[in-house]
């Protein structure tokens, strides 16, 4: 078997078994929810000697098909998507050991293709002993290989998971970022949804988080100016929808203050387009104003009753 070369505390913990031999007979972590719970472990727990061909959850994915080598410790699979969901395949191949009793060690590369013709590359490696663990997703090279070292600069995000009972899997992360620490939980439950709070740099942007089966969403924050070196503080709430699109609408006030300046609400599409409303208030008047930004973001228009039309 491939193991990975960070494994050997985790073969000692699983060491009493042989992968594959008695796959979910004894497991090391007292609760199940391996029926619900979308990972390695539970893919192979519906798998036929190795081969799984299965629909895993909620409206998002419609099939996953893959396999697991017990032999060499080859892992790999390709997802399939709901036809309005912006991801519309991801494929991923690796290599680690996935024990009878749950404890898994996996190194994978991802390559997910969208509905633009876009490509991108993850490395996600999965840990779990007991009922506790670790994800970890970076970025990386298309043509890198899967245990490629990541570029210093690409975009990591490490969680800790937990597996709090049959019915709760919590999620757990702390990023150093510019202005503060960045702290975000999250859990997940049987009906796939996902819910929690996040908080950067000490409450200076928070907020709470529900993220449902059907791919919708919400998200409602709060940021304020004063620690970002901003004159104003910002309060508002994010739709998301099945097809990647955000509905997102906030008021902007006078830092430290209930003074309401403006009111936006712009529907940005997968394509980073958007189109929307602002509405400026000033001196106990309203000037109403249609947004309109481009693809990827490049062009932002203003069209105002009273004032044309100007950029933004």
């Amino acid at each position: 078997m491939r193991h990975l070369i960070f494994l050997a505390p985790l073969a000692l913990l699983a060491c009493n078994s042989v992968p594959g031999a008695n796959l979910g007979d004894d497991p090391s972590c007292e609760f199940d929810p391996h029926s619900w719970y979308d990972n390695a472990y539970a893919s192979l727990l519906q798998a036929d000697g190795g081969e799984f061909d299965l629909d895993p959850y909620g409206d998002i994915v419609t099939g996953r098909s893959g396999s697991y080598d017990f032999e060499t410790g080859d892992y790999q699979y390709s997802t399939r998507y709901h036809a309005d969901y912006p991801t519309i395949a991801s494929n991923g191949e690796g290599y680690g050991t996935i024990y009878d009793n749950g404890d898994l060690d996996l190194i994978i590369k991802v390559i997910y293709e969208d509905v633009l013709g876009d490509s991108q590359a993850n490395q996600i490696r999965t840990e779990r002993s007991d009922c506790t663990g670790s994800v970890r997703r970076t970025e990386l090279d298309l043509d890198a290989p899967v245990d490629a070292q990541p570029d210093e600069q690409a975009i990591s995000n490490e969680w800790t998971t937990t597996i709090v009972s049959d019915d709760q899997v919590d999620f757990h992360a702390e990023v150093d970022q510019e202005y503060g620490l960045y702290v975000s939980d999250m859990s997940m439950s049987p009906d796939h949804s996902n819910q929690g709070s996040f908080d950067y740099a000490d409450g200076a942007y928070t907020g709470t988080t529900t993220m449902l089966w059907d791919g919708t969403g919400t998200t409602s924050w709060q940021q304020y100016g004063a620690t970002f070196g901003a004159d104003n503080d910002y309060i508002g709430e994010d739709q998301y929808y099945l097809d990647g699109s955000r509905l997102t609408a906030y008021g902007v006030y006078d830092g430290g203050t209930t003074s309401l300046g403006a009111e936006i609400e712009l529907l940005w599409l997968y394509d980073g387009s958007a189109t929307g409303t602002y509405l400026i208030h000033d001196s106990g008047s309203t000037i109403s104003c249609d947004v309109t930004i481009t693809v990827g973001g490049e062009n932002c228009t203003m069209e105002c009753v009273g004032y044309g039309t100007q950029d933004c």
